[in-house]
């Protein structure tokens, strides 16, 4: 009832443990080839062993017949105030034991680390044969503490092409090679094929072109543009 307090309401959403989103675009800038993907459900990897968490997340599910069941969730939940924490720190748990468990993988554990924000993973290194390799390793890291990473977008052929057609991100076929189409990339339009960024405009723009230029106006519509690198903001 009104006034009631929701298991979000209970929750703390612990100190962030994401890597700072600008240096992430700041790096995937910094070398030759980008690599971009992202993690299938990474909330919904996370499993709850304990049955007294489980109890916090139950539902009542109404069937076809009027019949109530009540379930339980037995993974985070999208939403969970404390989901991308919880996510967040499994990820780093399982990072430090490969650490020593499997030493020829670091590599690919210090990018992940470095250029992963919540489920996106974003970063550029200087020529194909790295990436292909690097994606490999990525996907096995991944893989051995039970994630799935998929969507693979490049702006390079050659690794697109390594990339079983499954696991890439939406892709067209020119001059006999599959090439990456746009994407947004941690809020930023990114075309692999020219190697370019560009910042999305919001949806209503057109709108605004019929407004008067006055300060008024200026300030209520650059709210709206989300370009966290600031590449069109005014200095």
């Amino acid at each position: 009832g009104g006034g009631g307090h929701s298991l979000n309401d209970c929750l703390l959403p612990g100190p962030k443990r994401q890597a700072d989103l600008v240096k992430i675009l700041g790096n995937f800038r910094s070398s030759r080839i980008g690599l971009c993907s992202d993690v299938k459900r990474f909330f919904l990897s996370v499993r709850l062993s304990s049955d007294k968490d489980k109890d916090l997340l139950r539902f009542i599910h109404r069937d076809k017949n009027g019949e109530i069941y009540v379930y339980r969730f037995k993974s985070l939940i999208f939403g969970g105030k404390d989901s991308p924490f919880i996510s967040a720190m499994t990820l780093k748990h399982h990072l430090s034991r490969m650490r020593k468990s499997h030493p020829h993988l670091v590599d690919a554990i210090d990018l992940i680390e470095r250029s992963i924000y919540v489920d996106d993973l974003t970063s550029s290194v200087d020529n194909p044969r790295s990436a292909i390799t690097l994606r490999q390793e990525i996907t096995e890291v991944l893989g051995l503490a039970w994630f799935r990473i998929r969507k693979w977008s490049s702006n390079s052929p050659a690794v697109l092409a390594s990339v079983p057609e499954e696991d890439r991100a939406d892709f067209k076929i020119k001059q006999d090679v599959p090439v990456s189409e746009e994407m947004r990339v941690l809020g930023v339009m990114w075309d692999p094929e020219s190697d370019t960024l560009s910042v999305p405009l919001p949806a209503d723009w057109e709108n605004f072109k019929t407004l008067p230029v006055t300060k008024r106006t200026i300030a209520s519509v650059t709210p709206k543009i989300y370009d966290p690198c600031g590449f069109a903001s005014p200095y």
